[in-house]
């Protein structure tokens, strides 16, 4: 009777110490995600990069509220006025709008591009790298020989044909920048698939009868979360030099919605006689796209924990 009752307890106690994939797999992840902060925190210029991102998406969030006078409003009466005039901190255009203001609404049309263009890069990526990657085979084969078709040609002039196409809206700008830029993400996604799909969890899940969906999308998708994370990072100022270049060649955002590339093309008529019209734009953009960079560079070092023993 005493061996019985011994036994029962022997096996409750392995019943409780039993884990599922799900159980000894987000603890995990919990504490990879919570190092990585933590890793990320003690790069003093990424924290301060990360505050000054931060303050920019305020600036274009509130831009309309922010900015001293709408980015439309022309007075022909006060064009071309110098910087620190009453009334206009940074000075007047040619057609006497607000400087200032424009450079606050520039922050929002630069980052609802980015936005845009990484939102479609992350859901091309995602869905061409976890199938290729997942389900292998001639699934693969098309998928990596359309990707790397896509590689072949270039980026930019691909950009330029289809902004040429779509238009010059912030959204058909933004989307044609993503979809020509989601092929560098999507081999990232498909090479963590493959090193992923091969673990120890995802092999108990797949024993335990989870079906090909759930474990791509339960215990495959969040464990590549860090590298599409940092792979944004260097998505957004890519997105936003782009869309600079595209500027000055005259396919960026159409006026009268005004953008960096536009300001600093704008500003190099006037480089001698009015020079804070190309500075103050360069200026901006070029903190901008450092803040993003060094972001992204602290959150490459973070994501780097090796194998963990």
């Amino acid at each position: 009777m005493a061996g019985t009752e011994m036994a029962t307890a022997d096996a409750a106690s392995s019943d409780s110490d039993a884990v599922t994939p799900e159980s000894s797999s987000l603890p995990k992840a919990r504490s990879q995600w919570r190092r990585a902060w933590e890793k990320y925190c003690g790069n003093k210029l990424a924290v301060v990069s990360l505050v000054i991102c931060a303050l920019l998406v305020v600036i274009a969030i509130f831009a309309p509220l922010i900015a001293p006078y709408g980015y439309a409003d022309t007075n022909y009466d006060n064009h071309l006025a110098s910087a620190f005039s009453p009334h206009h901190l940074f000075g007047t255009d040619e057609l006497g709008r607000d400087i200032l203001s424009r450079l606050i609404f520039s922050t929002r049309s630069a980052l609802l591009v980015a936005l845009a263009s990484q939102v479609v890069a992350v859901v091309l990526s995602v869905v061409i790298g976890l199938i290729a990657g997942y389900a292998g085979g001639l699934a693969d084969q098309v998928l990596m020989g359309i990707t790397d078709v896509m590689f072949a040609f270039p980026a930019y002039l691909f950009t330029i044909i289809l902004v040429t196409v779509m238009g010059q809206s912030l959204l058909a700008v933004g989307l044609a920048i993503g979809i020509a830029s989601w092929v560098t993400m999507a081999r990232l996604v498909r090479g963590q698939v493959l090193a992923i799909k091969v673990k120890e969890y995802v092999e108990a899940g797949r024993a335990m009868g989870a079906g090909g969906t759930t474990i791509a999308t339960r215990y495959i998708l969040p464990n590549t979360l860090g590298p599409i994370l940092v792979t944004i990072s260097f998505g957004i100022p890519a997105a936003i030099i782009a869309e600079a270049g595209l500027s000055l060649i005259g396919l960026g955002v159409a006026p009268p919605t005004p953008s960096w590339g536009g300001l600093i093309n704008t500003g190099r008529s006037y480089i001698l006689s009015e020079p804070h019209m190309l500075v103050a734009p360069m200026v901006l953009f070029a903190i901008t796209v450092l803040a993003f960079s060094w972001v992204g560079d602290g959150l490459r070092d973070a994501f780097d924990l090796g194998e963990e023993g």
